[in-house]
């Protein structure tokens, strides 16, 4: 008898943490990074998404780039927000002119999503700077990542 509730008490146990890892599980893919975003002008920045297209990092490619982000916000920001302010910063800090006015979006993924996500950032883009009176050249493409 004590012999079974000690296999009953185990077996509970056994389910109790199988049903904690796999919630545990959920929860980190949850905020996986699913795509990454490049904005590049020089300075270049690369956006790591998760799948709700929410920021789980930002991360400075250049120097330049270093001085861009510091400072903003961008963890957790939905991907509009995020661009904004990161164009913002380019334009406010002059990498982003009249003059100087080229810029490279790159998604990774070669799918109908990536697609998608890359011209709803050109877009972002180039409504903000049409916006601001700033003739853009916005070149983006999808690239499979490695």
């Amino acid at each position: 008898m004590k012999k079974n509730f000690v296999r009953m008490i185990a077996a509970a146990a056994a389910v109790f943490v199988m049903i904690f890892s796999t919630v545990f599980a959920i929860q980190l893919l949850g905020n996986s990074v699913l795509t990454t975003v490049a904005i590049d002008v020089n300075p270049s920045i690369e956006l790591e998404l998760d799948k709700n297209e929410k920021v789980v990092s930002a991360n400075a490619v250049n120097d330049d780039a270093t001085a861009i982000i510091e400072g903003l916000e961008l963890k957790g920001k939905d991907l509009e927000s995020a661009v904004t302010l990161i164009v913002e910063a380019m334009v406010e800090k002059g990498y982003i002119s009249e003059l100087s006015n080229s810029i490279l979006v790159s998604i990774n993924g070669d799918d109908d999503k990536s697609e998608a996500l890359r011209e709803k950032v050109a877009g972002i883009i180039k409504g903000m700077l049409d916006g601001g009176s700033i003739n853009s050249s916005i070149l983006s493409q999808t690239h499979t990542p490695d």
